[in-house]
């Protein structure tokens, strides 16, 4: 089987599924130290690219347009999320 994104639907995700899905592995990633988070955080997607045969850039890029159309449309759980980092994370 061949698995490979679609990058249409890749650039159109469901933003409340998104959401949910940060905060759960911002919880679980809460526990070890910080430089240990970002690097895990970074594996995680290098694989899940490599598994569905996707640029790394591209998901990137695509995140970025979420976190910036989020900004722009001043969304709750972005706001939500960065107030979880900021005051809830264990550092």
């Amino acid at each position: 089987m061949k698995a490979v994104l679609n990058m249409d639907r890749v650039n159109s995700v469901n933003t409340d599924a998104i959401g949910s899905a940060v905060f759960q592995m911002l919880d679980r990633l809460q526990h070890i130290p910080n430089e240990e988070q970002t690097v895990a955080a970074a594996v995680v997607v290098l694989l899940m690219c490599e598994r569905y045969k996707a640029n790394p850039e591209e998901i990137f890029r695509a995140a970025r347009n979420l976190v910036a159309h989020a900004e722009g449309e001043r969304d709750e759980r972005l706001t939500a999320m960065r107030w979880f980092l900021k005051y809830e994370h264990k550092e």
